[in-house]
């Protein structure tokens, strides 16, 4: 799901009129359902268990039809709050580009053997089927 607020900043960076910045992956762990009207604030993110959101780096975004980030594996130290989601941010101006809600979650950190990979995807219709997978305890 990318909300208003996602594709006004990604029009404005395409077309040149703001600078683009690196962008942020982050989990979130509240039960809400991401929708057009989404903003970051809306999002509670993880704390504790060694987590810590991932640098989206714009030069390594591979666009065809797609716009496909290579895998990124968040590896837990211990157990947390149950994860329901994740959610891109600017890293500077935190403006939420993209959310979207676990089609099989929650997922329970049980442990520090616990991990969750994420492929973030993008297409035409927004945010397309992203790649999750979850393993671990």
């Amino acid at each position: 799901m990318i909300p208003f607020v996602g594709e006004r900043d990604l029009l404005l960076s395409s077309l040149g009129k703001q600078k683009s910045e690196d962008m942020l992956l982050r989990l979130f762990v509240n039960d809400i359902f991401p929708n057009e009207l989404s903003e970051g604030r809306d999002f509670v993110e993880l704390e504790g268990a060694g987590y810590a959101p991932k640098k989206l780096i714009a030069s390594e975004w591979v666009v065809d039809e797609l716009a496909v980030y290579p895998m990124q594996t968040f590896d837990f130290t211990g157990r947390s709050a149950p994860v329901y989601g994740y959610y891109v941010t600017r890293q500077k101006s935190g403006v939420l580009i993209l959310a979207t809600r676990f089609s099989d979650g929650p997922y329970e950190i049980d442990g520090p053997r616990a991990k969750i990979r994420i492929t973030p995807r993008i297409g035409r219709q927004g945010l397309s089927k992203s790649v999750v997978a979850m393993a671990g305890v």
